[in-house]
């Protein structure tokens, strides 16, 4: 009788352990793998211009649409998933503007666009956790993406309101997370990205801004004394259901 209970015992000791480790929940969801899936995003933008005087503000919207359209080894022999993404105005049709790709691990999200690869997302999403999201990027040839390099400019991600309900543009999603990826200003730069991410959609709102000036505060704002720089903000406007 002993032994049977002390069988028993081990056996229901490693049952828990083996339910614990397949329930762990990695929560990859937030980044969709289907073949096939899509999203559509309006995008806002506004760019200040310092060469003339008054400075030049000019603002423009269109729409992008990301296509997953297959998958493919790399020199690792990792999946990855290639990426189609389109632009087109109010008056014009879809034409294809730059191929990326992502791939999609137990850890991490990592997304290559303009030939910088980022960590997304990492997981499980937990609120508060940071890392280096930048930390790939040590040299960046193009002076017009430099504000990425991670050597100048503090790219520590953050998850914020993990799991929680949000509206974004016309759409409600029961389950998000928030990166900012950079929140930093002084009196003369300001720095600041954030990214938002619905579960089984991926991403759905994007904000960027990299403004500079070179007039001191005086009892303004830094927005009011933007010179030069761009603010973008795309905001998901469809997707495949």
């Amino acid at each position: 009788m002993r032994y049977f209970l002390v069988c028993l015992i081990i056996i229901c000791f490693f049952s828990c352990k083996k339910k614990d480790a397949n329930s762990v929940d990695l929560l990859k969801e937030y980044y969709p793998l289907e073949i096939g899936f899509w999203q559509e995003y309006q995008v806002d933008s506004i760019s200040f211009n310092d060469f003339t005087t008054p400075i030049t503000i000019d603002t423009n919207s269109y729409f992008i649409k990301e296509i997953v359209e297959s998958a493919f080894l790399d020199l690792n022999n990792e999946e990855n998933l290639r990426i189609e993404k389109f632009t087109r105005n109010d008056s014009t049709s879809w034409s294809i503007d730059q191929i990326f790709s992502a791939k999609v691990s137990d850890v991490n999200l990592q997304k290559v666009e303009n030939d910088l690869r980022f960590i997304k997302l990492v997981f499980p999403p937990k609120e508060n956790k940071t890392w280096n999201g930048n930390i790939y990027i040590d040299a960046i040839d193009e002076a017009t993406l430099e504000y990425y390099n991670p050597k100048k400019y503090s790219w520590e991600y953050v998850y914020l309101d993990v799991h929680e309900a949000k509206t974004v543009g016309n759409f409600s999603f029961d389950s998000t997370v928030t990166i900012i990826q950079i929140d930093d200003e002084n009196l003369f730069e300001k720095k600041y990205s954030k990214e938002i991410y619905a579960k089984n959609i991926g991403l759905v709102y994007k904000e960027l801004m990299i403004l500079e000036t070179q007039t001191p505060p005086n009892g303004q704002s830094f927005m009011d004394r933007v010179e030069k720089g761009f603010i973008l903000k795309y905001t998901i406007s469809d997707y495949k259901q």
